[in-house]
């Protein structure tokens, strides 16, 4: 698993004094305002660190304003960069939840131990995720109750009830 958690897109400079708007990845797991620190991936793969200076949260947006970052030109740099936290700066999660950045590329078997294919994307809608699997064909499905069977993100497998999938998944033609 990556060290880094993506949290957050910054939209735009929010006001006059360099304080960012983010559309929020995490959900109620993570408490933006205990944040210390973020981290910006540079145009070569590494991670700068930001010291936070302040933290709001409002909805699903964050507004953050960083260390050195005081004003409207400065905080413009940073339009459309993804914020990545360390996994070792957020609580541990409680058993049976997990980041939804884990789940991605894990492999998808039915409780028969037919392979499905891998996870390659989650989309989050105010209704509930949808799981996007790759394997022979495109499929989706919604994360309803009786689904999961089990999700294993440290061996990266999701085993799925194959009669409850079957119900509930959508297959590209």
């Amino acid at each position: 698993m990556d060290q880094y958690l993506l949290v957050g897109s910054v939209l735009k400079p929010q006001g006059i004094r360099g304080e960012l708007k983010l559309a929020a990845f995490a959900d109620d797991q993570l408490s933006y305002k205990s944040l210390k620190k973020v981290y910006i991936k540079d145009k070569d793969g590494s991670y700068i660190q930001y010291d936070l200076r302040s933290v709001r949260e409002s909805g699903s947006f964050v507004f953050m304003s960083f260390e050195g970052v005081n004003d409207m030109n400065e905080a413009e740099r940073f339009r459309g960069k993804d914020v990545y936290v360390l996994r070792d700066d957020v609580d541990e999660l409680p058993e049976g939840v997990y980041y939804l950045v884990d789940v991605i590329g894990c492999e998808v078997k039915d409780n028969e131990d037919n392979y499905i294919g891998k996870v390659q994307d989650i989309l989050q809608y105010p209704s509930g995720d949808i799981y996007v699997v790759k394997g022979k064909k495109e499929i989706m499905f919604p994360s309803v109750p009786d689904v999961f069977v089990d999700i294993d993100v440290e061996n990266g497998i999701v085993i799925v009830d194959k009669k409850r999938f079957g119900e509930v998944a959508v297959v590209e033609d």
